[in-house]
């Protein structure tokens, strides 16, 4: 009897903590969830009820923030692809046998 007597008295308290810290980590997480859904469901409700000339502002709005994303992508890559060849690219060897 000892033996269960420990488990009991040693164990069992320590499981039960443990326990209850994953109970209050897993309701943290599900208020969580549960507020960015809400939020979701605002956002979409507020997408409903929006006129057609806010919609298409909204919309417009959301093409000039991608075109400048683009814009700014475009100016790093374009001067890379249009450059002439330097030196280190000279040394770039391809070798064009896929056997070897």
């Amino acid at each position: 009897m000892a033996v269960w007597d420990t488990l009991r008295n040693v164990v069992g308290p320590k499981v039960r903590a443990w326990l209850d810290e994953e109970a209050a980590e897993l309701s943290d997480i599900a208020s969580e969830t549960e507020s960015q859904l809400s939020a979701e469901m605002d956002r979409r409700e507020a997408r409903l009820n929006e006129t057609p000339e806010d919609a298409m502002a909204r919309i417009q709005a959301e093409i000039e923030a991608n075109d400048a994303k683009l814009d700014a992508l475009s100016d790093k890559v374009l001067p890379t692809i249009y450059s002439e060849p330097t030196a280190e690219m000279d040394a770039i060897v391809v070798d064009d046998d896929p056997t070897a």
